[in-house]
């Protein structure tokens, strides 16, 4: 009657008296049950923390917490958490298992079979590859398990370079601070030994 107040589950119930029960993310859909809670797209909850401190108070009387989930940068509370647990400060236990971790273990293969097509190796590489090509800038974070740690819109990412601390120029000169060969045309290369080099002056 009301999605803000009442608890919306879906259930499948089995004749072993076992149920599976689908909730919301809110954490009081939780509180004062006995069950495996498995948190699913952990870092698009909106309150993860009060959601796990919910499922932790399950844990007194047994049963286990499974939090899985992609990537959703680096300043969300599944990252935290999993750095956490890299770092020692959480009783956890971490896996991660890439697109690439995926296909080894079958699952081209599985989606195949379930979808009635015939598996090669060839179809294997260009699913994978137009995977790729179509996450374009997201597939690290979806498919490789590594978290953005851009805003939206960023390529780039200060972490990734050396800062390099301003140097005094006499009047009229020049200070040379590093050269690039990779961004040097093959065709100016043949013509002179000179590279790409970064300057002030």
């Amino acid at each position: 009657n009301d999605e803000d107040k009442d608890i919306l589950a879906y259930q499948i119930r089995f004749a072993s008296g076992f149920t599976i029960k689908a909730l919301s993310g809110k954490p009081n859909n939780i509180r004062g049950k006995q069950a495996r809670v498995v948190i699913d797209e952990a870092a698009f909850c909106d309150d993860l923390g009060e959601l796990i401190k919910a499922a932790i108070a399950l844990l007194m009387w047994g049963g286990q917490i499974s939090i899985i989930s992609t990537h959703n940068g680096i300043d969300n509370e599944f990252n935290k958490l999993i750095e956490g647990i890299k770092a020692g400060d959480r009783n956890y236990s971490h896996h991660k298992i890439t697109l690439d971790e995926a296909l080894a273990d079958g699952l081209y293969k599985r989606i195949c079979l379930v979808s009635g097509k015939e598996w090669t190796l060839e179809g294997e590489f260009a699913w994978r590859s137009q995977l790729y090509s179509d996450y374009g800038i997201g597939a690290s974070e979806e498919l490789d398990c590594v978290p953005f740690s851009g805003k939206s819109g960023e390529i780039f990412n200060k972490d990734w370079f050396k800062i390099i601390e301003p140097c005094d120029v006499p009047e009229g000169g020049i200070a040379f601070r590093f050269y690039d060969r990779a961004a040097t045309s093959r065709e100016f290369a043949k013509k002179t030994s000179s590279s790409t080099a970064g300057v002030r002056g």
